[in-house]
């Protein structure tokens, strides 16, 4: 995870920052170097935006509304709101608090 880190605190951390938090999406180019197990990527890059210095929400956000937005598809997906597909995970503890929560199903 060392390699994911560095990464984002360069890259991902310096555009947050300039103001580019509406666009940061989750990746779909497994960058957790090998862990190719559905689901896990995601909360493993989560993790390390946070880890890099974004905040809970902001990486919350890189995986649901924000993702939405990039495939065109933000009033279908991507937030809970009437006339929206959605589908709940619900987890022990909040994840605006600890973002590796999101792994408590």
């Amino acid at each position: 995870m060392d390699g994911l880190y560095e990464a984002m605190k360069r890259s991902t951390k310096a555009f947050y920052d300039a103001g580019g938090g509406d666009l940061i999406t989750l990746g779909t180019d497994a960058p957790s170097h090998g862990y190719f197990l559905s689901g896990f990527s995601a909360h493993r890059e989560m993790h390390t935006m946070v880890m890099a210095g974004l905040p809970e929400h902001a990486a919350l956000k890189a995986g649901t509304i924000n993702s939405a937005k990039a495939l065109g598809k933000s009033s279908l997906i991507g937030s809970i709101e009437t006339g929206k597909l959605a589908d709940l995970y619900i987890v022990k503890g909040n994840p605006l608090d600890d973002i590796t929560n999101t792994r408590n199903a």
